[in-house]
């Protein structure tokens, strides 16, 4: 059975320039294993999302649970009973209902989110 767009979670896919590579490699957070290439970022997210694709089909032809789209997503929700949530989203900028729907939902957070919450979660930031 095919994976249709809409079963797929929301993995965060960025890309980045490899003068090693002489092209641009496109990774999917959350699954180390998955990654693509092109000549522009474009192509080469657009071959990631094709790779994830296929990562899916497999993951769940095998009986596997998918990974946690967010790895910081995951960490939260694995101590989220611990966490006072209200403090976490107020040094996001985000409302507490906010923060409640993305644990809830796994929606990813933005980039200057997770950086902010891995300096909370390692004890760095005050």
């Amino acid at each position: 059975m095919l994976t249709k767009q809409n079963d797929i979670p929301n993995y965060r896919i960025s890309a980045a320039y490899s003068p090693q590579d002489e092209c641009y490699i496109a990774r999917v957070s959350g699954i180390p294993t998955c990654a693509a290439h092109g000549n522009t970022p474009e192509a080469a997210v657009r071959e990631a999302r094709i790779a994830l694709h296929g990562f899916i089909e497999c993951e769940r032809a095998s009986g596997h649970p998918l990974p946690d789209p967010d790895p910081v997503l995951a960490e939260l929700r694995l101590i989220r009973p611990i966490l006072n949530l209200s403090k976490i989203a107020g040094a996001l900028g985000i409302p507490r209902t906010t923060l409640d729907s993305r644990l809830k939902n796994g929606t990813p957070f933005s980039a200057h989110e997770t950086e902010k919450l891995h300096q909370m979660l390692s004890g760095s930031c005050s």
